[in-house]
């Protein structure tokens, strides 16, 4: 049904047929075509599916690495409320991977997390980063 749903421009479902590719849920794992659904999705305006295809890009699941690719698509995902795509994003600018290193953007995606979740991880490392720019860090 997501096959077929997806095939008549049903974002969402292809969102979702990526990820039964992705975790060979129903279907042999397939990262490569999950990249390929989530890219439709994504290119569509389904914001999670772009942070999913950020997260394919980021760690080369089903094709070479492109953090920089990555990094574009966690912005548009983190810019529409998706903020494991924000945490994703703000590690990138940590490490300068795909992006330069600024860790006052690092610190500003962490704080965006933080707030919205209170969860510990990214509270921790809005904490961590606000210690490092306060010591002069901002742009190693």
């Amino acid at each position: 049904l997501a096959s077929l749903a997806c095939d008549r421009a049903h974002l969402l479902s292809c969102k979702t047929l990526g990820w039964l590719h992705e975790n060979g849920r129903g279907t042999p794992r397939a990262p490569a075509r999950a990249r390929a659904l989530y890219a439709r999705a994504c290119d569509g305006g389904e914001a999670s599916a772009c942070k999913s295809l950020g997260l394919l890009l980021d760690t080369g699941a089903g094709g070479p690495v492109d953090r920089t690719r990555a990094a574009a698509l966690y912005d548009r995902a983190c810019d529409a409320g998706e903020l494991d795509a924000c945490n994703n994003l703000a590690n990138l600018y940590l490490g300068g991977d795909g992006v330069p290193r600024d860790v006052g953007r690092a610190a500003a995606l962490y704080d965006r997390v933080c707030a919205a979740t209170r969860a510990p991880r990214p509270c921790g490392n809005a904490a961590a980063m606000h210690a490092m720019l306060d010591a002069g860090a901002a742009h190693d």
